[in-house]
């Protein structure tokens, strides 16, 4: 008994991202309306070469716009660029969009292990590059190599498995796929790019093969067909990435397994297929996999259309899939539709199947009317073509690809059963959206999809996974609020450019007492997170008797009239809640300031507080301010001072409180005293405006009352103080004293200080580096005016919440958009119901949507250009020769000897004006005048 294959019991191997370029097909989804609509896409026209030049057939299948590419997307210098194949300039882009496909971003597979298998046959550019040694420079070598086709891909995305191309011919895309699934199975990468590439830039190789006698003289593949005469060419570039099923955030198929082989020696000839060699091989790998090949439900075929291939192919088939089948087994092939793409079919096909299984319809063969008389299976009943679109029955899939040297590779598909995952899972709650896209046009169009198709939860989901692309690639960043309150309001769409691709700094300010209000964060309760923080938080303070979260339902104002302890409280709490949600969407700070109060908050943004340690202070701190009965009533303003002057002006009784800027301080003390002083500053033309402090002298001398019974009270809540990170600059202590042990840690004597010194806001906002991304953090976005004329122009201040909006969410939703937007990574996502993973079948590609910026063009090889420059005609002549076409020569014999005849001459000079031309001479009339043979040519065996 053999031993099992070392990979049985293994995680199972899945495709996850596709992406392609197909005749008159820009992606994937062009390509399956073109299929599906059963549309020939093999054209005759002369966007490569003149129709018909050299006798080729007319028709071959081309893709568009070669001479596009993001060249500075991908690092490639503008002479890189020009020296590249068009292969590789494609091959690049398909990478990147299956790997968005797959809903991923690239940058998640920047520097792992990840392999690139590349399934080519050669570079038409990289000859065309190197027949004038003048103009030979060494890029072409780079940019055009075989080699290069896989490693640009590795070196571009920095994919850090292994990297080569394959070359067995036609099947050189599928062996790439085999040896991509051995490579994960052997631990040598953990998924892998699998690519093939095809273009027929120079009419020669179409030539060879003409005259080989392979290709249709229609240019069209008849599979299985009883006209079927040879195949026609066609070009191709797709990728897929696969990976292991856990990993995958999309199955389009599981690889079951996949085999290769080559036919070895046969009497017929190296090009000739066969037949028993080919269901040797299906006979191995279905029985490597231990799956019976009659439970196989369709074929992807070889299907070229060649006299000897198509029912040699046929008979493996049959012979191995139909031992024991009650009914036909259903056989396609997409060459019948597209043309025969050598390399790149393997994956042609295999895009081909996802199609099907995405849209649940098999597309039908082309030019298939009667079965050929040669293939057996098609006439009994055991194989089926389809001709018509066919429901795509699931289950286990088996492709062929065949190379015309010998080399076969087959691999085995599942297509697991549909899933019931609904699509109506989500509720219509306000929602948002942030997307980055390369260009302008490009995030429009991808952002009017998502508005277009509102219920495409799992499509959304797969989007945001990519949505912090890295901002030299995405510069644009757009956000989306939809499924707004009032039926009638549409979505809000804003786009804005993003500065730089330099990581900008967040830097978190928490604003203290003044920034409460009556209904504040009512109507976040209604996000999840938010509303869990809260409840969280009033919980702490049950005991004494305190309910946040009633609190925040009630819109009466009266509960916060001269109450700290309820507004301390709430402000904590809605601070914590905001904290909670940024850190959840990926949002940390490089830097933490506070203002008075919000200092509390900073200690818990730090994590030198905990939840509980930050209400239980927040009350401590309120409750112990109420119980003191100070000697005045206090007082407090905002005045239009200097900090320097208000010290000078100040009256006894009345101090600078709240440095806030370079004109703005906040005095406190008795109430008469700082109303007198603010009547003396409005006399002269100084701006002043009275702060409700419900009768408390905030940050004066009056509040050294407080200290010793807080001091006590703070120190049971952390009887172990935490170390202040360098991240957290204080704004209640100068700057010469953050190296004391009061300034060192988070504990009960810096809280009280905090309390009873004033605050030196302005100074800590020093500190806050240009180019900043500021975000205010409380009820209201109180300090924003301050923020703008205290810091550096190019700092970008954010307020998540404002009394005055008319929507809380909406304003919420909009300050996260604009984080986003200044360039911090911001996983928005988070704010709703996250759903299980792998994604349904039929839910949306992304890799279609992609749009490049193709602004520039590249140069690309011209066939017509080639053929008229060339400068020179040599015709070998030789009679004796055994293949030669001129022994009729050997009769023109003129005195004994063998004369050249002189029609020869008119003749070569007929041919030699057609090739500069570009032109087939039996078809072209020419005139020549002034002939002259200038003398007899007499041939023999050593003529030369």
């Amino acid at each position: 008994m053999n031993d099992p294959p070392f990979w049985k019991g293994q995680e199972e191997v899945v495709i996850s991202g596709v992406s392609g370029r197909f005749p008159q097909s820009s992606n994937v989804e062009e390509f399956a309306e073109h299929l599906l609509n059963g549309d020939d896409l093999v054209t005759e026209d002369d966007k490569r070469w003149p129709p018909g030049i050299y006798d080729l057939p007319k028709r071959h299948g081309k893709l568009k716009e070669l001479h596009k590419f993001d060249a500075s997307f991908f690092g490639v210098t503008p002479k890189q660029a020009n020296h590249m194949d068009p292969q590789v300039r494609k091959l690049l882009e398909v990478t990147w969009e299956a790997i968005l496909d797959s809903g991923y971003s690239p940058a998640d597979f920047r520097g792992t292990r990840t392999g690139v298998f590349v399934g080519c046959s050669g570079s038409e550019s990289g000859s065309a590059l190197s027949r004038d040694p003048e103009k030979i420079i060494g890029y072409s070598l780079i940019g055009s190599v075989s080699c290069m086709f896989s490693n640009w891909i590795s070196y571009a995305l920095d994919l850090q498995g292994p990297s080569f191309s394959v070359d067995s011919a036609c099947s050189s895309s599928l062996l790439a796929l085999n040896l991509a699934l051995d490579a994960i199975r052997q631990g040598q990468c953990n998924a892998a790019i699998v690519a093939g590439t095809n273009l027929n830039l120079s009419p020669m190789t179409a030539l060879q093969f003409w005259r080989l006698g392979m290709l249709s003289p229609a240019g069209s593949c008849r599979s299985f067909d009883e006209s079927a005469d040879g195949y026609c060419r066609t070009e191709g570039i797709a990728a897929i990435l696969i990976q292991r099923k856990s990993a995958a955030r999309r199955i389009y198929f599981t690889v079951v397994h996949a085999k290769s082989d080559t036919d070895g020696y046969k009497e017929e000839g190296v090009a000739f297929p066969s037949g028993d060699r080919q269901a040797e091989l299906l006979r191995e790998v279905y029985a490597e996999a231990e799956i019976d090949p009659n439970s196989v439900v369709y074929v992807e075929t070889h299907g070229t259309g060649t006299k000897v291939g198509d029912p040699q192919e046929a008979k493996a088939i049959a012979e191995v899939f139909c031992s024991n089948r009650t009914s036909p087994l259903l056989i396609g092939s997409v060459k019948s539709n597209m043309g025969h793409a050598e390399p790149a079919a393997g994956v042609c096909a295999l895009t081909k199947l996802i199609i099907a299984r995405e849209k649940g319809v098999i597309p039908p063969n082309l030019h298939h009317k009667n079965p050929n008389p040669n293939i057996p299976s098609l006439h009994d009943g055991r194989l089926k073509v389809v001709t018509e679109k066919a429901k795509f029955p699931g289950g286990i899939i088996g492709i062929n690809s065949f190379g015309f040297g010998g080399s076969k590779t087959h691999v085995i598909l599942r297509a697991e059963s549909k899933e019931n995952k609904s699509e109506n899972c989500e509720n219509n709650e306000l929602k948002l959206f942030l997307y980055a896209g390369r260009t302008l046009d490009g995030l429009k169009q991808i952002l009017q999809y998502v508005q277009e198709n509102p219920s495409s939860h799992y499509f959304r989901q797969l989007l945001s996974n990519q949505a912090n692309l890295p901002i030299k690639d995405a510069p644009y960043r757009g956000l989306l609020i939809f499924n707004r309150p009032t039926a009638n309001l549409p979505p809000i769409v804003e786009i804005q450019k993003a500065k730089s691709g330099e990581r900008r700094p967040i830097w978190f300010v928490y604003t203290g007492i003044g920034s409460q209000w009556s209904g504040m964060a009512k109507q976040l309760l209604a996000l999840p997170e938010f509303e869990a923080s809260i409840r969280k938080s009033s919980k702490v303070v049950e005991e004494q008797g305190k309910n946040v979260y009633e609190m925040l339902q009630n819109p009466n104002p009266e509960q916060y009239k001269n109450n700290p302890t309820n507004c301390m409280i709430t402000i904590a709490a809605i601070q914590i809640a905001l904290t909670d949600i940024l850190h959840k969407m990926g949002i940390f700070p490089d830097g933490i300031i506070g203002h008075s109060f919000g200092e509390t908050c900073c200690a818990y943004a730090d994590s030198a507080l905990t939840r509980e340690q930050a209400m239980q202070l927040a009350y401590c701190r309120g409750s112990t301010i109420m119980a003191q009965k100070y000697p005045v009533e206090g007082g407090m303003a905002a005045v239009g001072l200097t900090w320097e002057a208000a010290k000078e002006k100040c009256p006894k009784g009345v101090v600078p409180a709240c440095h806030n800027g370079e004109e703005s301080v906040t005095i406190s003390g008795e109430v008469e005293k700082v109303q007198e002083f603010c009547d003396q500053l409005q006399n002269e033309g100084i701006f002043t405006q009275l702060v409700d402090c419900s009768g408390i002298p905030f940050h004066s001398p009056y509040l050294y009352a407080v200290k010793e019974p807080m001091l006590e009270n703070m120190n049971k809540i952390m009887p172990t103080p935490k170390r202040r990170s360098s991240k957290w600059i204080s704004s209640s202590l100068a700057e010469d004293r953050w190296q004391e042990e009061i300034g060192l840690y988070c504990s009960a004597e810096y809280m009280t200080n905090n309390v009873c010194n004033e605050v030196l806001f302005v100074e800590a906002l020093q500190h806050i580096p240009p180019n900043s991304i500021v975000i205010e953090i409380a009820p209201h976005c109180l300090m924003q005016a301050i923020l703008k004329r205290n810091l550096p122009s190019d700092c970008s201040n954010i307020g998540l919440m404002n009394k005055h909006a008319e929507n809380e969410i909406e304003w919420f939703f909009k300050a996260i958009g604009r984080i986003y937007q200044a360039g911090a990574v911001v996983h928005a996502e988070k704010l709703h119901h996250e759903l299980p993973l792998p994604v349904p079948t039929s839910t949306p590609m992304i890799a279609p949507l992609w749009k490049w910026d193709h602004s520039q063009d590249w140069y690309v090889v011209n066939a017509k250009k080639m053929i008229t420059e060339n400068c020179c005609a040599t015709y070998d002549v030789d009679p004796f020769s055994f293949d030669t076409k001129e022994g009729f020569m050997l009769d023109h014999v003129v005195g004994g000897r063998l004369l050249y005849p002189f029609t020869g001459f008119i003749v070569l000079a007929w041919r030699a004006i057609c090739k500069f031309s570009g032109t087939n001479y039996l078809a072209t009339s020419v005139v020549l005048e002034n002939f002259v043979v200038h003398r007899a040519v007499f041939i023999t065996r050593s003529t030369q």
